[in-house]
């Protein structure tokens, strides 16, 4: 009994260890984004107080609880979002440099706070649970940088690439975003044995592999 409860008590650490560092990741995701409208020319986000780090501002039930236990289920592992950020691009300063950089604020904060947790890895004793918590929490914000990326409206990696479609096709393509998530879903499926954790950590090992060869744990770092 004792044992089963120490094995119990470690997976409560770990478990919460997890959620709390997903928690922040997406909280970070979001008011990244507002932030740097917000450098762009456009106060939306502050004046709806969602420059906040206060979770209670951004959680969104469906991305921050059902989608994670979804995905979990399906890849072994949890991905969500918060509710998104309001931002209104007519007030950048230069459009389409706005839109772009904007995209990409909530990605590269997902990648600073991966760094962060890297940094961290230093100083957690090999085996402990504070490895495993931080391991874990590596993956997670590189897994949020990655899936961001990828150009299924209304991803951020949309923002982007429709900067490379004629102008005719770029409104059609934004209207996908209406079954974007039923479409990441079904891509997240497909390609499961692609994207899943685990030996290699498939699509997602390469930021993963690049967090941890810049904080100093060389190519891999024993993950």
């Amino acid at each position: 009994m004792d044992a089963i409860a120490a094995v119990s008590g470690a997976d409560v650490y770990v478990y919460t260890g997890v959620f709390l560092i997903l928690v922040f990741a997406v909280v970070f995701h979001e008011v990244a984004h507002g932030f740097v409208a917000y450098l762009n020319g456009d106060p939306t986000a502050k004046m709806e107080g969602r420059l906040s780090l206060n979770p209670l501002a951004h959680l969104d039930p469906i991305g921050s609880v059902v989608v994670p236990l979804l995905t979990y289920y399906i890849l072994k592992f949890p991905f969500g979002w918060a509710r998104p950020v309001p931002v209104n691009p007519l007030n950048y300063r230069r459009r389409v440099l706005g839109d772009i950089t904007v995209s990409l604020g909530g990605v590269t904060a997902n990648f600073l706070f991966a760094l962060a947790l890297g940094a961290l890895y230093h100083i957690a004793p090999r085996g402990s649970l504070n490895e495993a918590v931080l391991s874990v929490g590596i993956v997670l914000n590189c897994a949020l940088f990655t899936f961001n990326l990828i150009p299924i409206p209304p991803l951020d990696g949309s923002h982007i690439f429709k900067y490379f479609l004629p102008k005719s096709l770029r409104l059609p393509y934004i209207r996908i975003g209406a079954f974007g998530f039923f479409i990441l879903m079904l891509f997240m499926y497909v390609l499961q044995r692609h994207i899943a954790v685990g030996g290699g950590f498939g699509l997602i090992g390469y930021p993963v592999r690049v967090v941890l060869f810049l904080t100093g744990h060389g190519w891999g770092g024993g993950m």
